[in-house]
């Protein structure tokens, strides 16, 4: 027996523009997020070993689900996760060149970088015979460097002696790549003014506000900083928790807290310009609010709290703190010591911030270090020129006073 023939009812026609619909939207929505989402940048080819080839990149990691690395020819690829902005492709033949992209996926598409390319090296020599003698220490191939970030603690070297602002390259390279390098340049006002060879830090004299960058140079390539402005008076920043990221040193009902940042408010109240220590001991800084000018952060009870300055020697000693390189070791951490409170440091418990002496434990030290971070002081157009405070508001010096 032969099937009749569908009928088109309304309501089947209807549900059919329904579906039609839905999937209109969302061809839309994806199509509108392509156009914003962000595509990887600065991707960088270069061999390791003979056979080896490491690709790295930058991105935000906003949205993104993961990345897939390509190949270009022989095709292949290899997915990754969205913590991920460096990957070694191994097996390849020795002395050929290889094209790679990077695709950050998203939701309903993927966006992709442009071509990066490497050559393998050659195949390694074959080892020399034994003559009695030492072999010399196998070769160290320079890599191509990224952009240095810089940060700045405005301090003073001795009580009663002018600001200096100490300048940090907080994210430098690995000890052997470091041994690699031919220059590490730093400019003042786009100016040159010093050099180092062995330690990524300098410290500067400062009786006005200036831009410091910095330029560092191996055989591969040269790479300067971002530029930063900071003086006498202070430099902007927030405070992010090594073990807990995305939570900020902030105040809130003037006690000092641990929280994440979720509105306008919260961004307000994790920012604090760093002013050289109001008690004037050598190489220490205090933390005065953004949003609430001449009220600093400092202990009483233990208990981190927002006060105004009452001008008394007690107050300037208790907003007094020395920034330590982080318990938690790493180059781009920092920790902070009470001055009037020898060994103890500024440390999240429950959320909340206290000084407490330092126990040795691995805990403490995670508890006690912060990033310094730029992240949360863009309602102040950075980088910011800061000026010293003066009775009465906060000012900040024009921005046009410091053309690029």
């Amino acid at each position: 027996m032969q099937r009749p023939p569908l009928v088109q009812t309304p309501s089947r026609l209807a549900a059919v523009g329904f579906i039609l619909m839905v999937l209109l939207l969302l061809i839309g929505a994806g199509t509108a997020a392509a156009a914003e989402d962000e595509e990887p940048s600065n991707v960088i080819a270069y061999p390791n070993a003979p056979g080896w080839i490491t690709v790295t990149w930058q991105h935000s990691g906003d949205d993104v689900y993961g990345f897939v690395l390509e190949q270009e020819s022989p095709f292949a690829f290899q997915q990754m996760d969205a913590g991920k902005r460096t990957w070694t492709v191994p097996g390849l033949e020795a002395n050929r060149t290889y094209r790679y992209r990077v695709c950050a996926v998203y939701v309903y598409h993927r966006v992709c970088s442009g071509y990066a390319q490497a050559t393998t090296l050659p195949p390694p020599p074959p080892p020399p015979r034994p003559s009695g003698g030492t072999s010399p220490p196998p070769r160290v191939a320079p890599k191509p460097l990224y952009s240095p970030v810089i940060r700045a603690a405005p301090a003073r070297l001795l009580a009663g002696t002018p600001p200096v602002v100490h300048l940090r390259w907080v994210n430098p390279v690995d000890a052997t790549q470091f041994a690699l390098l031919t220059r590490m340049d730093w400019y003042r006002d786009g100016a040159y003014f010093n050099s180092s060879s062995t330690k990524p830090e300098i410290e500067d004299v400062v009786t006005s506000n200036h831009r410091y960058k910095l330029c560092v140079e191996n055989p591969v390539n040269k790479i300067c900083s971002p530029e930063i402005i900071a003086g006498p008076g202070g430099a902007a920043a927030s405070f992010e928790s090594v073990n807990f990221p995305k939570r900020y040193i902030r105040h809130r009902r003037s006690l000092g807290e641990l929280t994440p940042v979720n509105n306008k408010l919260d961004s307000e109240d994790v920012a604090f310009f760093i002013r050289p220590g109001l008690s004037g001991a050598a190489r220490s800084v205090s933390f005065e609010s953004v949003n609430y000018p001449r009220h600093f952060l400092r202990h009483q009870g233990y208990r981190i709290k927002l006060h105004r300055d009452d001008g008394s020697d007690l107050f300037r000693k208790d907003a007094t703190f020395v920034m330590r390189p982080g318990l938690r070791n790493l180059p781009d951490l920092v920790s902070f010591e009470s001055v009037n409170y020898p060994g103890h440091f500024i440390r999240h418990q429950n959320f909340e911030l206290w000084i407490v002496k330092n126990d040795g434990s691995d805990l403490f030290r995670l508890d006690a270090t912060f990033r310094q971070t730029d992240h949360y002081i863009g309602h102040l157009q950075p980088p910011v020129p800061v000026q010293p405070t003066s009775p009465g508001t906060l000012k900040l010096l024009p921005r046009k006073q410091f053309p690029r």
